[in-house]
């Protein structure tokens, strides 16, 4: 729903509906014509860089998140989901599991996942789901404490909500 209204929103303007996706992937949130990462400001010509857009198109954005009723809420309450360790598990000694179900939208995804876990003994200690709308091909991320045996991967690889696990 929210994609469709952002699609809708800016529509021809796919420069304009980048920057967007790229604020509520990040959880920087609009407020007072101005970007922010929790209550740290982002630059506009920072935003831009990532986007591959002119800053005048962050600007043009900003202004069209301002001005519109919809979005205007949801930009200014967005947030930053927190610190993720997905790219450094490998110092902290975290394993991760990437799964890939095949359909993303179906419920149970994480309950059926978590279960197999909590069978196992298996703490959890980040989960990380990525948004169907947001996401081409979405996946969910487990950070665990300890490494799942060969027995529980299989397990989890046999469920019906797993269409692909991977294991780093």
């Amino acid at each position: 729903m929210i994609w469709q209204r952002l699609k809708d929103s800016f529509a021809g303007f796919p420069a304009q509906e980048r920057v967007a996706k790229k604020l509520l992937g990040l959880g920087l949130r609009v407020s007072q014509g101005k970007v922010y990462c929790g209550d740290v400001q982002v630059k506009d010509v920072s935003l831009a860089d990532s986007c591959g857009v002119d800053r005048r198109v962050v600007r043009a954005t900003v202004s069209r998140i301002q001005d519109d009723a919809f979005l205007k809420p949801v930009f200014e309450t967005v947030q930053p989901a927190g610190p993720l360790f997905l790219k450094s598990a490998s110092v902290f000694k975290i394993q991760v599991l990437e799964i890939e179900p095949p359909n993303a939208a179906k419920p149970g995804i994480v309950a059926d996942v978590t279960r197999v876990l909590a069978e196992h003994h298996v703490p959890i200690r980040q989960i990380l789901t990525e948004d169907p709308e947001l996401f081409e091909n979405p996946k969910l991320f487990l950070l665990l404490s300890k490494k799942p045996s060969a027995n529980v991967l299989k397990q989890l690889a046999d469920l019906s909500s797993v269409k692909k696990l991977s294991v780093y």
